[in-house]
């Protein structure tokens, strides 16, 4: 997924500069932007000159076979001066034309922040404003948000310009940050991290400790803060309750119950960590042997099993799942 235009499914690593050029040499060497050369230069030239105009880039040959074979994306690059002056530069070394590159590459005015990601932009400019007045857990020991105003106020103006949006700054700063009001999901945690890895990462010392720490490892305070906290379950204890689980588990993980719709076991656990389930016991489960009919066949045990049919969108399965796992009573387990 693309963090500047959700419906994307590009990711943004490093800086924007790096995906601006990675996109870009993405839709030159798959033909989607034309250079007007006879030819492109050699792969060792073509990263000779990008690093020559761009040092900060980190381009190698392996970056342009990988964006020879990976799919191209229309329109994902923020629109501001700095991606627009990169792009008439990368243009200019490899004879393109530069409005078609413009025009391809660049997020179009109406695919902007949808609701949910402003919602996580606004929250993030509060809490650095009010960072300190507030006391706000994270963002409080960010180097920026130990700056005067009037700094925090121009990175932020920068970051509202990498992101098309509606946000007024001026209408931000009298605003009280709220803790915990935005779900947590993989849009919103990947926006997070970009806009925490868009602020400046400084080193200090801590006066207390003499310990020399990076505003990285304050990130996840500040994720904490940003968003919603999950439920508190308390699991089960019930031994009878646990023992179903179990075979359930060992059952479905090891595809004796057909029509498991689960892709990765990470998506299986999680759906059984209100019955007890973590983990380590779902692979020692995953890994140990099964052996069928050994539940009592009694009502409490048929219960547990529609629950955890239920639970894992296997509902449909209640029969075998019952007829594999309760005890057979003509089998001399039942006698």
């Amino acid at each position: 997924m693309n963090i500047l235009n959700p419906e994307k499914v590009s990711r943004l690593r490093g800086s924007i500069q790096q995906y601006t050029i990675r996109a870009f040499l993405r839709g030159l060497l798959q033909g989607v932007l034309q250079t007007r050369a006879q030819k492109l230069p050699s792969y060792a030239d073509c990263v000779k000159m990008i690093n020559d105009i761009f040092p900060d880039s980190k381009t190698h040959v392996s970056s342009l076979k990988n964006s020879k074979r990976t799919v191209f994306e229309s329109n994902i690059i923020p629109i501001n001066r700095n991606t627009t002056k990169w792009i008439s530069q990368l243009c200019m070394i490899f004879d393109v034309d530069v409005d078609l590159a413009l025009e391809r590459l660049r997020i179009k005015q109406s695919d902007g922040l949808d609701r949910l990601s402003e919602r996580v932009l606004s929250a993030f400019v509060v809490a650095l404003i009010k960072a300190q007045e507030q006391d706000i857990a994270g963002f409080n020991r960010l180097t920026i948000s130990q700056q005067p105003m009037s700094t925090i106020m121009v990175k932020l103006q920068e970051i509202l310009n990498d992101h098309p949006t509606r946000l007024d700054l001026r209408v931000l700063m009298g605003s009280t940050f709220l803790a915990h009001q935005i779900p947590s999901t993989p849009q919103t945690r990947k926006l997070l991290d970009s806009l925490l890895r868009s602020v400046p990462t400084d080193y200090k010392q801590s006066k207390a400790s003499g310990e020399t720490t990076s505003d990285k490892a304050h990130w996840k305070n500040c994720k904490g803060v940003i968003f919603e906290e999950p439920p508190k379950i308390k699991p089960r204890r019930n031994p009878a309750q646990l023992k179903c689980l179990k075979s359930f588990v060992q059952a479905v993980a090891q595809s004796h119950v057909y029509g498991n719709p689960y892709k990765s076991d990470k998506e299986l656990y999680q759906k059984l960590y209100k019955f007890g389930m973590n983990r380590t016991l779902y692979y020692q489960l995953k890994k140990s042997k099964f052996t069928a009919h050994t539940l009592l066949d009694d009502a409490q045990n048929k219960k547990t099993l529609k629950d955890l049919c239920k639970a894992t969108d296997l509902g449909n399965h209640f029969e075998m799942v019952q007829d594999l796992l309760l005890e057979n009573k003509t089998s001399p387990i039942g006698k």
